[in-house]
């Protein structure tokens, strides 16, 4: 909903999102996935784990395209992601 301004009406597709999610990726693959995405902005030498290894980069982009594919099915629109801030 932070995405959206606060907006009430998000507060059904934001939890569509959510669902969506958890129904492709069990919780631990969740924390993983969502953390390599969150942390590839990190500079210098504490995300390069984050940045560097193919491996993580593979992970954060599963992640994105599950998230992307979520707000799309829940017409959350552009900027409609649910990177760990719900």
């Amino acid at each position: 909903m932070n995405n959206h301004g606060g907006k009430q009406e998000y507060l059904y597709k934001c939890a569509c999102a959510v669902d969506r999610i958890g129904a492709r990726l069990a919780y631990d693959d969740y924390v993983t996935m969502s953390a390599a995405l969150r942390y590839q902005t990190l500079e210098g030498p504490r995300g390069a784990e984050f940045r560097d290894p193919q491996s993580v980069k593979d992970m954060a982009a599963k992640y994105k395209a599950v998230q992307a594919e979520a707000a799309q099915a829940c017409l959350l629109g552009q900027g409609g992601t649910t990177g760990g801030t719900r």
